[in-house]
């Protein structure tokens, strides 16, 4: 196997692995609140052991999102059953209990699925409030920049505060030329020539290795490009409005 292969292989597995890593800490957490109202249940008059279980799935919807939490709580009603019902280490209970396993199951949906929306929906939010401090820094500081060059600078820096890569080219074919870019991406630039001239005449889009690349243009006005590189599993880079392209100009 050649190293780029090899190395592509272990970007998937490691991917993968990334994408089952959230499931396997809801199996884990659902373990520890197991052992928990196992030992729970050796103390005299022990009660309200699926307390244990309920607040395992609220800190597994809380901490991991929607379906964590829902695999919790199906594991959990399992493991309730299976270790602390009579008769235990058996998944068989008496009709008479039909009632409250189900209720128990419904309430353990329930919980997950709700704490893990309100997670979810917490996470998207901050996502977007990244997006938009970033997206408002980079407009401010393109304001203040007095030469399209220096305008090209902050907009590569604003980029990479928000976790991406970028070149600029500023002008149209012939004449375009590379103002500013990150410099891991000097290379790369370089060999994005023939594309980026392409896009500023406008027959071309999102070539070569870049995640991105898009005219900068206010109006029918054709200002230069910009060549983004984002993270694999990030969010793409915010977009910068128009008013604040009027600095290169």
């Amino acid at each position: 196997m050649s190293e780029k292969s090899a190395s592509i292989t272990a970007l998937v597995g490691n991917s993968q692995w990334q994408r089952l890593l959230p499931y396997a800490l809801a199996a884990g957490i659902v373990a520890l609140a197991t052992c928990a109202g196992y030992a729970w249940s050796l103390l005299p008059d022990a009660r309200n052991l699926s307390l244990v279980f309920f607040g395992a799935i609220l800190v597994t919807g809380a901490w991991l999102g929607a379906r964590p939490a829902l695999l919790a709580a199906v594991l959990a009603f399992l493991a309730y059953n299976f270790f602390l019902i009579e008769p235990r280490f058996s998944l068989r209970f008496a009709a008479a209990d039909v009632l409250a396993f189900v209720s128990f199951l419904v309430g353990a949906l329930l919980v997950g699925a709700l704490s893990g929306r309100l997670s979810d929906r917490a996470r998207e939010a901050t996502s977007r409030l990244r997006d938009v401090s970033v997206l408002f820094d980079a407009s401010r500081d393109l304001a203040r920049a007095l030469r399209p060059e220096e305008a090209a600078e902050r907009l590569v820096a604003q980029i990479e505060r928000g976790g991406a890569e970028a070149a600029v080219w500023l002008g149209t074919p012939p004449s375009h030329r590379l103002a500013s870019y990150s410099q891991a991406r000097r290379q790369d630039a370089d060999t994005l020539a023939l594309q980026v001239a392409y896009v500023l005449a406008g027959d071309g889009k999102n070539n070569g290795d870049a995640t991105a690349l898009y005219r900068l243009a206010i109006g029918e006005r054709v200002l230069g490009a910009v060549a983004l590189w984002t993270p694999r599993g990030a969010a793409p880079a915010p977009r910068i409005s128009s008013e604040s392209m009027s600095t290169l100009t």
